[in-house]
């Protein structure tokens, strides 16, 4: 590709509205459209008025400070993101479970990000925890009342029983559920 073809391709994709924009962001990580703030001013705060954010928290093996540093960038993404509402939220936490030292996720956290998301009117919730030190007892309880969920999907590692989801569960708007344990 010539170097007057890449030009015209981005002054393209320049002239799309930011509607569009933050449109086509939504379907890429977080983590991705995060890094095309850096593309030029107009782009700065796009990520944050994505409709969807998707994480994936892979931590470096043994290295608890990556953890750390993952959880505080979903922090920061939640605290600008600018959309009133969420259209669809997923969050994949991989850990690698090899005993004494390993990283830890902080639940508190994980519970605060959900409630931050059903807050702005999230329609669809998608966790994926294969950290088996975790049980479903750090979801909010409010999760499993909220009015405008129409998706909602869970895959655990095995070890989760069905004690560990709350008694009493009233979600109207929800159309599809899946739970899937994983061994």
């Amino acid at each position: 590709m010539t170097a007057r073809r890449v030009v015209s391709s981005v002054e393209n994709i320049n002239s799309l509205p930011d509607e569009v924009l933050c449109h086509i962001l939504s379907f890429l990580p977080t983590k991705d459209a995060v890094r095309t703030s850096f593309v030029s001013r107009r782009w700065r705060y796009l990520y944050t008025l994505v409709s969807n954010l998707d994480f994936e928290l892979r931590p470096d093996y043994g290295d608890d400070s990556s953890v750390n540093q993952l959880m505080n960038f979903v922090d920061r993404v939640l605290l600008f993101h600018s959309r009133p509402s969420v259209v669809r939220f997923r969050l994949k936490c991989i850990h690698y479970n090899e005993g004494i030292g390993t990283p830890q996720f902080d639940t508190l956290r994980i519970d605060g990000w959900i409630r931050a998301v059903m807050w702005r009117s999230i329609q669809e919730l998608e966790l994926d925890i294969t950290e088996s030190d975790i049980n479903l007892e750090f979801l909010p309880a409010s999760l499993f009342a909220c009015e405008t969920l129409v998706v909602l999907k869970f895959c655990l590692v095995s070890g989760y029983d069905s004690s560990d989801f709350p008694s009493k569960v009233c979600l109207q708007g929800l159309r599809f559920f899946t739970f899937v344990l994983d061994s």
